[in-house]
């Protein structure tokens, strides 16, 4: 049991194992898709050497499909999983209603305005993704 500012904390055990759990599990999953990232990668070929020396040849459809998926594996668990703010706001309705309140944008003037505000943060948080 820990204490924080002298509180007896008696669920700090509890929240510490979900806390080891999940961190373990992420943790598994992405090496898990890091090794099927590379479980078939076996030639030793630099892709810098190849293109230099025009050295190319057929691709290995199963050392490809091993990098995707376990690419893959490690996009979903950032994008699912990663940040749970993403599934529960738009970053566009959210702006509408923090310029609304910092304009009070009620007439089609102000609206004008607000919209080119929204377009900007939009256009930001697209380059930011």
């Amino acid at each position: 049991i820990k204490h924080y500012g002298g509180v007896e904390n008696s669920d700090y055990p509890k929240v510490q194992e979900v806390v080891n759990q999940f961190i373990a599990g992420t943790l598994d999953k992405i090496t898990a898709g890091a090794k099927k990232a590379a479980s078939d990668a076996t030639d030793r070929a630099v892709i810098g050497g190849v293109v230099k020396s025009n050295a190319g040849t057929s691709v290995d459809a199963t050392s490809v499909n091993a990098l995707v998926k376990g690419i893959k594996e490690i996009v979903d668990l950032v994008i699912k999983e990663g940040n749970g703010q993403a599934d529960k706001i738009t970053p566009v309705d959210y702006d509408k209603k923090k310029i609304d309140k910092l304009f009070g944008a009620t007439t089609d003037a102000a609206q004008g305005a607000e919209d080119k505000h929204v377009a900007a943060a939009a256009s930001a948080s697209i380059g930011v993704v």
